[in-house]
């Protein structure tokens, strides 16, 4: 397992995972609101990506994105391919180059380990304009000048993996094409433009795995081995786990030698008290 995505897939190393699950990267040159290399650990339905998108542009707000008077990007790029699943990544994350770097190199960067397709966004960013992957290239080259008019667009590229094509082969065509794009659209743009990868699975595919949501939020997910479910955990949370328990550990033996301590049964008189 690859684990060139940082702090992503090292949260993702330590948790057991299921296909249920889609990581989505947000990345831009320019402030954004969302920090750099910053994670939001918590499941997300897909339909929040466009909220996200959108108040980064300024149409409206959302909790991941702060609110700054900044300049809307020109461009929204969207990537959407078919094979991204967080499992995928996990286990095939060194195919990632170029995304890794653009992840590393921004000057804004968030990444969503658990996004969730839902009944609300069957097909994400569906209103947008879209672009097959292998048409692309000569896309954006054409309409480059276009591209810096101080009009706020969103695009969706819609990657497609080769017939044939392994998982590892698949995300790295997708790497390369990503890499390409994101140079042409950042020279176009003068670096004002937000790029997204996503998942373009429907919510078909992943509806027969899925767990209804408690009021918290969903915790478990059911696994394709033994049906039990798992917290998602990162070394710093696991760290404080075992600080806490190891400061109730420690109040727990204070307690009870506290409440041991007991008086004598009798006070025998001395020649002191005769007296």
């Amino acid at each position: 397992m690859a684990a060139q995505l940082g702090p992503l897939l090292t949260s993702l190393a330590a948790t057991a995972l299921v296909p249920d699950f889609s990581p989505a990267f947000l990345w831009s040159p320019r402030p954004i609101g969302v920090g750099r290399g910053a994670e939001h650990l918590h499941e997300t339905p897909s339909y929040d990506l466009e909220r996200a998108v959108a108040a980064i542009a300024g149409r409206g707000k959302h909790p991941l994105i702060q609110a700054a008077d900044r300049e809307a990007p020109e461009l929204q790029l969207i990537f959407l391919a078919p094979e991204l699943t967080t499992e995928a990544v996990r286990a095939h994350g060194g195919s990632l180059k170029n995304l890794e770097n653009l992840m590393k190199t921004s000057a804004s960067s968030l990444s969503i380990p658990f996004t969730t397709h839902s009944a609300e966004a069957p097909r994400l960013f569906d209103g947008a304009h879209r672009v097959e992957a292998g048409e692309a290239d000569a896309y954006f080259r054409k309409y480059s000048a276009s591209l810096h008019d101080s009009v706020p667009n969103t695009v969706v590229v819609e990657l497609k993996a080769a017939s044939g094509a392994s998982v590892s082969e698949a995300l790295r065509a997708h790497d390369e094409l990503i890499g390409r794009v994101s140079s042409i659209v950042e020279q176009a743009t003068g670096g004002q433009y937000t790029g997204l990868l996503a998942s373009m699975a429907s919510m078909q595919t992943l509806a027969s795995n899925a767990v209804a949501p408690g009021p918290h939020g969903r915790l478990l997910a059911k696994s394709g081995k033994d049906g039990f479910g798992f917290l998602h955990m990162t070394p710093t949370l696991l760290t404080a786990y075992l600080i806490c328990f190891l400061l109730f550990v420690i109040f727990l033996n204070g307690f009870c030698c506290l409440f041991s301590l007991q008086t004598p049964r009798s006070f025998p008189k001395t020649k002191k008290d005769d007296e």
